[in-house]
């Protein structure tokens, strides 16, 4: 299913994706924020479209790619991602590129998928999780609605852990 906001579309990530989701998950910046700076093999790449594709067929949640309206060219991606070590539920993750920083994107679709999530899958809570250095990610959550619930340990000191309870 493909989503549209604003300025976004959103695509599910499929296998026809994988060159475009490695790239992604392998940019140096999307990398140092999400992956605690850790470079992603191909297979690992491939896994993480299989728990997507999973996810989606299971509570109809997962990851999207995100392009601008009028391209085709990936710019980054987001969804939710299942992280056992941090909770129960699927936790909302989004990354961009570097040159996409700053434009609002991570907020449009952290609110896009928030109502998704509410609206459509029919979740009454989500998660997520950010670095404590990553104030950027701390403020788009914050703008989605999500209040700080707690912290554990992590590779750049505090993992600050978020929810977002819906009535």
């Amino acid at each position: 299913m493909a989503l549209i906001s604003s300025r976004l579309r959103y695509r599910e990530l499929a296998s026809e994706h994988e060159a475009e989701f490695h790239s992604l998950v392998t940019d140096a910046h999307v990398k140092a924020f999400l992956f605690d700076d850790e470079t992603m093999s191909p297979e690992w790449s491939r896994s993480a479209i299989l728990d997507s594709q999973n996810l989606f067929e299971n509570r109809k949640v997962g990851i999207w790619l995100i392009s601008m309206l009028d391209s085709e060219e990936f710019i980054g991606f987001c969804g939710f991602r299942h992280f056992p070590r941090y909770g129960e539920e699927p936790e909302l993750l989004y990354a961009f590129l570097k040159s996409q920083g700053g434009k609002g994107y991570a907020t449009e679709c952290a609110q896009a998928l928030v109502a998704y999530a509410r609206d459509i899958a029919c979740f009454k809570r989500i998660e997520s999780a950010v670095d404590e250095p990553n104030i950027g990610s701390k403020i788009v959550l914050e703008r989605a609605g999500f209040q700080r619930v707690g912290s554990i340990p992590g590779a750049f000191g505090q993992i600050l852990t978020y929810e977002l309870l819906f009535q």
